[in-house]
């Protein structure tokens, strides 16, 4: 089977069909500021994330907007190799728009990378986002088996890579049962009275490291063509990994904030610690800091092992603020969308 391997062949077969105001409105934001507090407007999720987010990504993680790429090659190579999936992506379907999504997060996030590795980052992303979307659909799909070749990574790694792809799939049908949903209905029943030291929230955080793919994607970020020595890299994959998965939930939080999603991390982590979901932010915020921080401590003057990492970090920023997915354009967070169709 092709390189381009073994969890795009696990995740096809399941795959399914800063500030923004202007400054007449900042004057007006700022005489509002003078009216006694219970005659002000409660403020929208935007206004509460926009500052948040921007400290994050600015002087938290050092972001700075980056040129775009052009991604011809890449749409090229990534759409000959999803036409002989059989995997239906209609132009204007939602695999459509979730596969031009694999592309923008290859572009952004590995764009050092040869076009063979990137393509399998697209395939993997287009087909594991189809499924985390929609997994309640297609839950009598999810435990068909697959095995291929994932040599480009190496040996280690793809095995890492295949374990956490399993634990993706597999944490996706969990939370399509009643035993999750019950779960979660006597947590949020029994409060903080019936639970006085959060101890259900290792489960919240669990599941998080499970469904997140995020050991998958942080090597992702070393095929050993490039970099062959893993004694290099290996300290910050956890990390790395946690970033992947908690700064998407900070980054995607608006999106599923707005579709009143109730059952992402934040949500869970809000209900069994009592707290407010802006505040559950506020913490993973800090959290995600801390670990690029050791990241970056552990990988500092390893170059180009250092690049590559710089690239995936910010990288994964501007994925976020490129990609309609994530709608943070709304908030006066985007960037100008990546072309990633060519004409």
């Amino acid at each position: 089977m092709s390189s381009v391997g073994t969890v795009t062949a696990v995740l096809q077969s399941l795959a399914p069909q800063s500030w923004y105001r202007s400054h007449q409105a900042g004057s007006a934001l700022a005489n509002d500021t003078l009216k006694p507090q219970a005659e002000r407007p409660e403020k929208t999720l935007g206004e509460k994330l926009r500052p948040l987010i921007t400290s994050f990504v600015e002087n938290d993680l050092k972001y700075e907007p980056r040129p775009p790429r052009d991604t011809t090659a890449l749409w090229k190579a990534a759409d000959e190799y999803a036409s002989q999936t059989g995997v239906p992506r209609e132009a204007g379907s939602r695999s459509a728009k979730i596969f031009q999504t694999g592309v923008m997060y290859a572009a952004c996030c590995v764009p050092r990378h040869p076009v063979d590795v990137q393509v399998y980052v697209v395939m993997y992303s287009w087909l594991g986002l189809l499924l985390d979307d929609s997994a309640a659909e297609h839950e009598d799909d999810l435990g068909r088996p697959a095995a291929a070749d994932l040599h480009v990574l190496g040996r280690g790694p793809a095995n890492f890579i295949v374990t956490a792809s399993l634990n993706f799939l597999n944490s996706n049908l969990l939370q399509t049962g009643a035993a999750f949903r019950g779960i979660a209905a006597t947590a949020a029943a029994n409060g903080n009275a019936g639970n006085p030291n959060n101890s259900g929230r290792s489960w919240a955080r669990y599941v998080r490291e499970k469904d997140g793919g995020g050991d998958a994607v942080a090597y992702f970020t070393f095929p050993k063509a490039m970099y062959p020595n893993q004694e290099e890299y290996l300290e910050c994959i956890p990390d790395l990994a946690r970033y992947i998965n908690l700064a998407n939930d900070v980054l995607s939080f608006y999106k599923e904030e707005r579709a009143g999603e109730n059952d992402n991390f934040i949500s869970q982590m809000a209900m069994y610690e009592d707290k407010d979901k802006i505040a559950v932010v506020e913490d993973l915020i800090e959290d995600v800091a801390q670990a690029v921080e050791r990241i970056r401590a552990t990988i500092k003057g390893k170059e180009p092992y250092t690049s590559a990492v710089e690239d995936h970090i910010l990288g994964y920023v501007a994925f976020h603020k490129l990609s309609p997915r994530y709608q943070l354009a709304e908030v006066g967070l985007g960037e100008e969308t990546l072309k990633v169709v060519p004409k």
